[in-house]
């Protein structure tokens, strides 16, 4: 399933395509965001995952910008909520 997110970093809003899998009871977001300047700080995808209720990102990214990954969690929380 894909959807769209809209989130908010260092006083910006982005969109991102979130692709989402599931994995018996993990679920896996692949977030692609759109924007140039965020796909060159970032990189062009981010993976977060869902178990056990609580969201979680694989990446280094995490822990050197977990505003960012805050950011994502968030949005796709929210979003997620209308997809189910």
């Amino acid at each position: 399933m894909e959807f769209m997110i809209s989130f908010s970093y260092n006083n910006n809003r982005y969109k991102a395509a979130v692709v989402k899998s599931g994995l018996g009871i993990r679920t896996d977001y692949a977030v692609r965001p759109t924007d140039p300047s965020i796909v060159r700080k970032f990189g062009r995808q981010t993976l977060v995952f869902r178990e056990n209720g609580q969201f979680n990102c694989d990446a280094l990214i995490d822990a050197q910008f977990p505003d960012y990954v805050d950011a994502l969690v968030n949005a796709i929380r929210d979003q997620d909520k209308y997809e189910n």
